[in-house]
């Protein structure tokens, strides 16, 4: 198999790099930051395009879910330019969980393919999707995220 030449890192904790290899030697990175009591995560990557790539996506977001206190996150996905549907799941998956615990999950920065991949699967109709960060923040802190229920098979 080959190797892939990134490294693998993930920053879930404030000033602090954490550094696991994956299975298949590729990595992704997810920077995060706190804001008002939100988690911002930033997908840097540009494609999540194979089941190994969506499975690193997956421990990441897991990894951060485990380490962190907050329940309202925003997830960036402004570097993405391609995205299989499989990754949906692991958005779906983390949703409930946050919202199991009383938080929930806005995602931003959607470029048109993207979001095409997301319709598919109707995620529009199950998760908060806006175009920006600052929106995204605006609709948690403002308990404004309509669809907060969704993703538990409840109307919201």
């Amino acid at each position: 198999m080959a190797r892939c030449p990134r490294a693998m890192l993930l920053n879930c904790r404030p000033q602090e790099t954490i550094r696991q290899k994956m299975p298949d030697d590729c990595t992704r990175l997810i920077a995060t930051e706190r804001n008002n009591g939100t988690l911002v995560l930033t997908v840097a990557t540009h494609e999540i395009s194979d089941i190994a790539a969506v499975a690193s996506l997956e421990r990441q977001l897991r990894h951060c879910a485990g380490e962190r206190a907050e329940i309202r996150w925003v997830i960036d996905f402004g570097n993405v330019t391609f995205f299989i549907t499989p990754a949906i799941n692991a958005l779906l998956e983390i949703a409930r969980g946050l919202r199991t615990r009383g938080g929930d999950i806005v995602l931003t920065g959607l470029s048109a393919d993207v979001r095409y991949v997301l319709g598919l699967r109707a995620v529009d109709q199950v998760l908060t999707i806006v175009p920006t960060v600052t929106e995204a923040l605006a609709v948690l802190h403002n308990g404004n995220n309509h669809k907060s229920g969704a993703a538990n098979g409840t109307s919201g």
